[in-house]
């Protein structure tokens, strides 16, 4: 490997800057320090890397160097252009689509893009927990009596910074310099509905043992299920960590999950690899001391073998039309917007195939003309060619966190549409 290319280009400072100039650039010190950081970490990843390929590269590209799991690049198309992709790279446009650790094809618009910003996402919940580390330490200097139990809840966001700097680490090797480069310089990523921090609550509900989580699942599954039948070709959209599909996997004969965001594509790829602890913080509605904090430790995954899971974007789907007879959206209509989801749903559903909404209507956007009623939907989608097959609702938890006094239920919408035939 060229030492030359993994060195970071010397970077000029100009001397007697005034204060005003100095705080003009804080912004891009600030970008210029994280990436300064994160290429030191990749680069000890990389020379890592090249330690144990030295021998073993031939030439070929990360798609024919696919791990095992990995699915073939000639069932897509490309997001874009809607061209079949051949060896993960587009004939028509040119784009090429990287394989996520060798498994996961990330077939978003823009990948290393969208990467690049994602790894950056993990400066937020690491800043947040070291600033509550500092309030807990001034805490336990103004009130040392209460220091057992503060150093209890440090402890846990320590750990919690530790867990996240590997991963980031670990997401880095996925990414081009020059790509997180041009991230930082777009300035800070927005927020995001499904964050790191939130994706630790989704994987302890999703892959826990505890006997309220497999309730949750278990009554979110059954509502899935039955809305779906028993389809060959069934696409989940928004499926986060994928266990639903996963579950869902023994009722159908081919299974494709679309989730964009990276979080809880990290967490499937650890869990599918091994076990995985992680600590909760969680300082409300608890009856002891020792419940604000515990540990959460998850059993290694094994996903079915007719489940494929894939970065993508619901609104640019890498799928050929009247492809699947079933298409899912669960807890995620409210996410994407009817005027983005539709579009694409009735082009890979076939004619006589299902659409089925399963979820709350809690719209996580802004835009008033998506905030469809129950009855909206249904005309909505009248409209587009879908008959409504049937509709019920049933009661679940939210989330349910196992010590808290206080918990989240949602009334669950369940309908069920079928794409008619083109007048």
């Amino acid at each position: 490997m060229d030492q030359d290319a993994l060195r970071l280009p010397e970077r000029r400072v100009a001397r007697g800057r005034g204060p005003e100039q100095e705080g003009a650039d804080r912004p891009e010190r600030t970008r210029f320090i994280l990436i300064t950081h994160l290429f030191e970490r990749r680069q000890r990843a990389l020379l890592r890397l090249h330690a144990d390929a030295v021998g073993e590269h031939d030439g070929k590209n990360n798609a024919e160097r696919a791990g095992d799991g990995a699915p073939m690049s000639d069932a897509f198309v490309c997001p874009s252009c809607k061209a079949p992709l051949a060896a993960w790279s587009c004939p028509a446009c040119g784009e090429r689509y990287p394989l996520l650790f060798d498994q996961t094809p990330l077939l978003l618009r823009g990948p290393a893009r969208h990467v690049a910003r994602e790894i950056l996402q993990f400066s937020t919940p690491i800043r947040r927990s070291r600033q509550k580390i500092a309030a807990l330490d001034q805490l336990k200097r103004r009130q040392p009596r209460r220091a057992p139990r503060l150093d209890r809840i440090q402890r846990a966001f320590e750990q919690r910074i530790a867990l996240w700097s590997a991963w980031r680490e670990a997401l880095s090797t996925q990414c081009t310099l020059s790509a997180l480069f041009n991230a930082a310089d777009e300035g800070p990523p927005a927020a995001q509905n499904y964050g790191w921090e939130r994706a630790l609550d989704y994987a302890r509900r999703d892959f826990g043992e505890e006997q309220v989580c497999v309730r949750e699942r278990e009554a979110i599954g059954e509502a899935c299920a039955a809305a779906i039948g028993r389809p060959e070709r069934l696409l989940v959209l928004g499926a986060g960590t994928g266990r639903g599909a996963d579950d869902l996997g023994s009722a159908c004969g081919q299974v494709c999950a679309v989730e964009k965001a990276i979080a809880m594509v990290m967490l499937r790829h650890l869990l599918t690899s091994g076990p995985l602890s992680f600590p909760v913080v969680q300082t409300r509605n608890h009856v002891t001391d020792a419940e604000q904090t515990c540990d959460v430790h998850l059993p290694r995954h094994h996903p079915p073998a007719n489940v494929t899971f894939v970065v993508a974007d619901a609104g640019h789907l890498p799928w050929p039309s009247a492809h699947f007879d079933a298409v899912l959206s669960c807890y995620f209509t409210d996410v994407v917007g009817l005027s983005r989801l539709l579009p694409e749903v009735t082009r890979v559903l076939a004619v006589g195939g299902r659409f089925a909404h399963v979820g709350p209507l809690g719209y996580q956007f802004d835009n008033y003309a998506d905030r469809y009623s129950a009855e909206g939907m249904v005309q909505e989608l009248g409209e587009l060619g879908f008959a409504l097959l049937d509709k019920s609702s049933f009661t679940s938890s939210h989330l349910y966190e196992p010590l808290s006094l206080s918990h989240s239920q949602f009334e669950n919408l369940v309908y069920v549409f079928e794409k008619q035939m083109p007048r």
